[in-house]
């Protein structure tokens, strides 16, 4: 599967392609040496390197290491987008340096994914049930095949929030649990480049939640159409923190047990 490569496969992906996920993949291949000088060329986001435990450190010229969701969420939601949200209704803007893993590249993947599920709404009633249950029931299965730590970490960062005093619409709900599940999704594929078969575990369990292969190449390519960009995004921003806190001799780094509670 192209998104399970090793980043390094893909520097033979155009970075010019108009699609945002060839962007993302392109952009991952030069991570290779290091995030940091992905933030130096302004080519990552400034606020994903909030999430990162040492961001000081990375301000006197160290690699990061020690991401945590909760910490980049907050910061996504204290960002204030106001004077570059106008160019989510531009229909002839992508995301590009400077933006990626940043919260305008997080709500324009977020917005295509609302609107490409409620553009496939008639019609589709059985393949998206059937895909709907593979998103809610496999996130509900502890992980398998990953580090302990990695597996409890937050899957994903999940923005969506109901108005004043009400509960989530279903439409939100579906959506948060559509996100979830890509995110956990792109963790596979980023992981498998690392650990060979953990890719094949995951379809496996998926597919004995929708009953068979058929069914879940159907349901796996309906998840995937409606969900490209947000998947783009959150295949970055595992492939980052597994390069920072999980590669080689960064895994000395990772956080100390006692401050996951932060994760």
């Amino acid at each position: 599967m192209l998104i399970a490569q090793p980043r390094e496969y893909y520097h033979a992906v155009d970075r010019r392609s108009s699609s945002l996920l060839i962007k993302c993949l392109s952009i991952m291949a030069h991570m290779t040496e290091g995030l940091l000088q992905l933030f130096q060329k302004n080519v990552l986001n400034p606020i994903f390197a909030i999430g990162y435990a040492n961001i000081h450190e990375m301000m006197a010229g160290a690699e990061l290491y020690g991401f945590r969701m909760k910490i980049f969420r907050d910061a996504l939601q204290q960002h204030d987008l106001t004077e570059r949200m106008r160019l989510l209704r531009n229909d002839d803007w992508i995301p590009g340096d400077g933006d990626y893993i940043g919260g305008l590249h997080y709500r324009y993947a977020q917005e295509k994914l609302q609107h490409l599920y409620l553009d496939t709404l008639d019609g589709n009633d059985l393949l998206r049930g059937k895909a709907l249950f593979l998103c809610h029931t496999i996130s509900t299965q502890p992980p398998v095949g990953f580090p302990d730590d990695l597996a409890a970490r937050p899957i994903h960062l999940g923005l969506i929030a109901p108005s004043p005093g009400k509960k989530l619409s279903i439409e939100q709900e579906h959506l948060l649990e559509l996100e979830q599940f890509l995110s956990l999704f792109a963790r596979v594929c980023r992981w498998e480049s690392r650990n060979q078969g953990s890719l094949e575990q995951f379809l496996s369990r998926a597919s004995r939640i929708v009953g068979d292969e058929k069914t879940l190449e159907r349901a796996l390519g309906y998840l995937l159409h409606m969900g490209k960009d947000i998947l783009g995004f959150y295949l970055m921003l595992w492939e980052a923190v597994l390069i920072t806190d999980y590669d080689d001799c960064n895994r000395c780094k990772i956080i100390e047990p006692a401050r996951q509670q932060q994760l």
